[in-house]
């Protein structure tokens, strides 16, 4: 949806929730990943123009209370291997203390034992594959959409900058999608041509027919035929 601005949290939607058209495009727009997995998660808007945005998905990485929130470096995944790729929402663990947890601009993150980003995960998603992520109390109470907050966002940037070898690439594609986007046309409207000015045979009282033609029509002066001066 469009009211989304950057550092604010959104919903990619459902993989089974968006037809074959959408998610062709998502898999088209999303080469390297495996973009259905991403689905159903809520992301940060890092970058966004009239029609895409980059995002970042926030997961648990399939943690949870039966595993005690064990964190994904430490699960043997193959993606997971380096540690310093994540970043941890204030309350889930964090994998060094060189990086500052992550902060929203008000209150806590939703889930705060298993809220992890991965900064390797960054996508290009069309607006309307976004929803309004609803599970926070502070949306139940009165619609608020998460913000993370200023000095986090710019941390984390920094962050997938050094981390993310595709974040240029990903930059890039986000503008030509917007220089190739179709620009609106319109008809030019030409104004109706003027009248041609008499001509001297005219003047004269002749009125002279094309050159194929070897008869002459007289006419009076002010007499004009329709059929030959239309102008």
């Amino acid at each position: 949806m469009s009211q989304f601005t950057t550092g604010d949290v959104a919903f990619l939607r459902e993989w089974r929730c968006l037809n074959e058209g959408a998610q062709a495009i998502l898999q088209r727009l999303n080469p390297a990943h495996r973009i259905e997995f991403a689905c159903g998660h809520p992301v940060i808007v890092l970058e966004k123009t009239a029609s895409h945005a980059l995002v970042t998905t926030v997961s648990a990485h399939g943690s949870g209370p039966w595993d005690g929130w064990r964190a994904p470096w430490t699960s043997g995944r193959r993606y997971a291997r380096v540690a310093d790729h994540f970043r941890s929402f204030a309350g889930t663990q964090r994998p060094n203390s060189h990086r500052e947890f992550l902060r929203l601009s008000k209150g806590a993150w939703p889930k705060p034992k298993g809220s992890w980003v991965h900064v390797e995960n960054v996508f290009v998603i069309p607006l309307f594959a976004l929803g309004n992520f609803t599970k926070p109390k502070c949306w139940e109470r009165n619609g608020t959409i998460l913000h993370v907050a200023q000095t986090s966002m710019h941390d984390l940037i920094m962050h997938i900058q050094a981390a993310n070898p595709r974040w240029l690439e990903l930059l890039g594609r986000l503008d030509l999608l917007v220089a190739n986007k179709p620009k609106a046309t319109t008809t030019k409207q030409h104004p109706p041509p003027a009248p041609s000015p008499p001509s001297a045979a005219s003047e004269s009282g002749w009125t002279e027919v094309r050159p194929s033609q070897s008869v002459r029509l007289w006419s009076t002066r002010n007499y004009r035929c329709s059929k030959f001066n239309k102008g």
